[in-house]
């Protein structure tokens, strides 16, 4: 790390990111920070150079920067440059995680000292093992204080990476229940059979529930301690659509 005080753009930069998510933040949120597209460039590439920001790259190339925390750099001081360099790519993988295989390809190192690296970091609690639901027999590696990413778990739709069809079934029926009480008029039970059901008068057509609202009912309602987003929403709405229970408009 650079003896030299950190200017005011690398400063902005480096407090955002550690301020942000996971502690990582995007070229789009980075180009906020910084608006001049030189200094940005120049306060990026210093605090890479000095190891306070590491690159967060995809199959696309480079999407983020991830902070290094002070702590962080003190703690590689004291590693073995083997386990530093298999934290680093660990690191390097965000909340996607790494395969040891892919480990190994990119360290070059041999299978029992990756093993070695890998057991001390998970005893000093900076990464940990995760389960892919993909792929369950790979051993995935992460920073310990990240969340894994819906492509690993499954989204909320799985337990213990298996698919939860009672959960589904419960939420689905919340939904068909919400949306049929908004589509018909209010009736008495007593005196209208099951078979005979109201209908709106042509022009008199209420306001469907969208997607949005229904996310707001089940987020209210308390049916689920689990956090639901609009599109979880939607592939829920989607399922009844196919049964035949609801339809788009």
């Amino acid at each position: 790390m650079s003896s030299r005080k950190l200017s005011a753009d690398e400063l902005k930069l480096h407090q955002a990111a550690l301020a942000a998510h996971d502690k990582i933040l995007a070229v789009k949120d980075a180009e906020k920070v910084v608006p001049d597209a030189a200094a940005r460039t120049a306060a990026i590439n210093f605090l890479l150079g000095t190891g306070m920001l590491k690159v967060i790259a995809s199959a696309g190339g480079v999407t983020a920067f991830r902070a290094v925390a002070k702590n962080e750099m003190d703690i590689k001081k004291d590693m073995a440059p083997e386990e530093a360099m298999v934290l680093s790519h660990v690191q390097a993988s965000g909340n996607e995680g790494i395969w040891t295989k892919h480990l190994k390809a990119k360290t070059e190192l041999h299978q029992t000292v990756i093993d070695r690296c890998l057991k001390s970091l998970v005893q000093k609690q900076l990464v940990k093992s995760i389960k892919a639901v993909r792929h369950p027999t790979r051993k995935i590696y992460m920073l310990a204080h990240l969340e894994p990413s819906v492509e690993l778990t499954g989204g909320p739709w799985y337990t213990d990476n298996e698919l939860d069809a009672e959960f589904i079934k419960l939420l689905s029926s919340a939904c068909l229940h919400y949306i049929r009480d908004r589509s018909f008029p209010k009736q008495n039970r007593k005196r209208v059979s099951p078979n005979q059901i109201r209908l709106y008068a042509i022009g008199a057509a209420p306001s469907y529930p969208s997607a949005q609202q229904i996310q707001l009912f089940l987020s209210k309602s308390k049916i689920t301690e689990t956090e639901l987003g609009v599109e979880h929403v939607e592939m829920l709405l989607r399922v009844l659509e196919l049964d035949g229970e609801i339809e788009k408009v």
